[in-house]
This record gives structure tokens, C-alpha cells and sequence, in this order.
């Protein structure tokens, strides 16, 4: 779906920078966090719901930062 909305052989003018424009693009589709939810030291989510980690300009080494926040 992302490669129908945001063609990867496009002519964007970033590209001529570092040949990355699709990647910047579709990443503002997917966002770049998440919020979830812990209860009893669960994740709390729906049953088709996971989380994926998506390298939409790679590979390349990636660093993940989780920060838990109690209320």
C-alpha cells in the first residue's frame, strides 16, 4: 500500500540529497512512536494487533528507545 501512495521511482527533488525521498515520505505515513498501554505487566493490545518495525531507508544500523511512564 505504502509503495501505491509513495512510488519509490519517483522524481522528488530530495532525492537528488540522498536518493531517500519515498523512505522520508512514507515514514510520516507510519509515524515514528508508539503508545501502549501496561497493565500487570502486559502489553495491552487488540488480538491482530502487534508491533513491527519497519527500515524504510536501510539497512542500516537502528536504535530502539522504550520509555516506561507510570501514572
Amino acid at each position: 500500500m505504502l509503495g501505491s501512495l509513495i512510488p519509490g521511482d519517483s522524481n522528488y527533488a530530495h532525492n537528488s540529497i540522498d536518493n531517500n525521498a519515498d523512505a522520508h515520505l512514507r515514514a510520516v505515513i507510519l509515524g515514528m512512536s508508539q503508545t501502549i498501554p501496561i497493565e500487570d505487566g502486559h502489553l495491552v493490545m487488540g488480538t491482530w494487533q502487534s508491533i513491527l518495525f519497519v527500515e524504510l531507508d536501510g539497512p542500516g544500523n537502528r536504535t530502539i528507545n522504550v520509555k516506561i511512564i507510570m501514572v
